[in-house]
């Protein structure tokens, strides 16, 4: 995956949204980033290329640490 400036959105709040289109689908799909440390590496631009192999283990372990325990799901409509 490779995830940009350009992957990610400023809210009008201040917040971040990162924004990733499903290869199989080709759906969009619109994630929150939460937490000043997460917020501070979306802003200095701390990107590099990850492996299809390695980005859901990341992921898991980014939910894993903030303290994300559940699946939400939403239908944008």
């Amino acid at each position: 995956m490779k995830l940009t400036d350009r992957s990610f959105r400023a809210e009008k709040d201040g917040s971040f949204t990162a924004i990733i289109r499903q290869q199989k689908t080709g759906k969009e799909v619109n994630i929150p980033i939460v937490g000043k440390r997460a917020v501070e590496v979306v802003k200095t631009g701390l990107f590099r290329a990850v492996s299809h192999q390695k980005y859901n283990t990341y992921i898991k372990e980014l939910a894993q640490r903030t303290g994300i325990d559940q699946i939400i799901k939403s239908n944008k409509g």
